[in-house]
C-alpha cells in the first residue's frame, strides 16, 4: 500500500542518512581541554617556577608529613617517648611492629613524601629550560633539591630499599639503603651549593621569606646523613661549617 511504501522509503533514507554520518564522522570523542593547565603547558615564567616550587613544601603540613605523621614515626620509638593510643598504627610503631602495608599512618608518609619528590622532579626538569633571573632560579633549583633530599632522607630512614625515582615520569626500581643515602647526599650537597644563607636583601620575588631552605639547612641535615651513616669526619666538617656561618644560636 502506500502508506507502506511510505514507511519503507523513510526507514530506508533514515539507515542510509545515519551510515552516511557514521563514515563520515572522523571526530574523536576524547578531546584536550585547551583551558586546562599541564605540566607541559604551565612552565613558562619566573612566577611559575616560584608557585612550582612552593607546591614542593606542601607535603609537610598533610597527615603524613610533620603536621601529624612524621613525628609519630621519628618520636614513639624513641627511649623516653611512649604512646598510649589505642590506634594501631600509631601503638605499633613504639613496639616496632611497622605495620607498612596499613594504609593509614605509614601509608600517609609514604605516599605524600613521593607526592613532594614528583613535584622536585618537575621543578628540577622544567625550571631550568625558563628565561629568568639567574640568581633566583638557583635558588628555586636549590629547594627543589634540598627538599626532595629531605623527603628521600626519611623514606630511607624509615623504610629502608625505596625507590628513587629523579625523573618526572618513570617507573623505577626499588634501591639498597646505601643507594638511598648516597641519593639523600648528593642532593643535598648540590642545594649546598645553590641556596642562599637567608632570604634577607635578595631583591627577587623571595625576598625576606621566611621558611624557605637555606644554605644552613642544607647543610645540617647533609651533616646528620653523614652521621647516620657513620661518616663522622664528614658529619663533624659540616656541622662546624654551619656554626660557622655565625647566625644561629642556641
Amino acid at each position: 500500500t502506500y502508506g507502506d511504501m511510505k514507511l519503507f522509503n523513510f526507514k530506508y533514507y533514515f539507515t542510509i542518512g545515519a551510515a552516511s554520518l557514521l563514515i563520515g564522522c572522523t571526530k574523536q570523542l576524547d578531546q584536550v581541554n585547551p583551558n586546562q593547565q599541564t605540566s607541559a603547558t604551565y612552565w613558562k615564567t619566573a612566577d611559575d617556577a616560584l608557585k612550582g616550587v612552593n607546591a614542593c613544601y606542601q607535603m609537610f603540613i598533610e597527615d603524613g608529613g610533620y603536621m601529624r605523621f612524621t613525628p609519630i614515626l621519628l618520636n614513639i620509638q624513641g627511649d623516653d617517648v611512649r604512646s598510649n593510643s589505642p590506634w594501631t598504627a600509631i601503638s605499633n610503631v613504639g613496639k616496632f611492629q611497622l605495620g607498612t602495608a596499613d594504609e593509614a599512618g605509614y601509608g600517609w608518609t609514604f605516599d605524600e613524601y613521593y607526592q613532594g619528590i614528583f613535584r622536585c622532579n618537575q621543578v628540577l626538569e622544567y625550571v631550568p629550560g625558563i628565561s629568568m633571573d639567574q640568581n633566583l632560579k638557583n635558588r628555586i633549583l636549590g629547594q627543589a633539591y634540598f627538599l626532595r633530599g629531605l623527603y628521600f632522607f626519611h623514606l630511607v630512614d624509615m623504610f629502608g630499599s625505596v625507590p628513587l625515582p629523579t625523573e618526572k615520569a618513570k617507573v623505577v626500581a626499588q634501591s639498597t639503603v646505601a643507594e638511598g643515602w648516597d641519593r639523600v647526599i648528593s642532593d643535598l650537597k648540590t642545594s649546598v651549593d645553590l641556596l642562599p644563607v637567608k632570604y634577607a636583601g635578595l631583591g627577587g620575588p623571595d625576598q625576606n621569606d621566611l621558611g624557605r631552605a637555606t644554605k644552613g639547612a642544607a647543610m645540617s641535615f647533609l651533616g646528620k646523613a653523614y652521621l647516620f651513616n657513620k661518616k663522622f669526619a664528614e658529619a663533624s666538617a659540616q656541622f662546624k661549617a654551619v656554626i660557622d656561618l655565625g647566625i644561629y644560636d642556641l
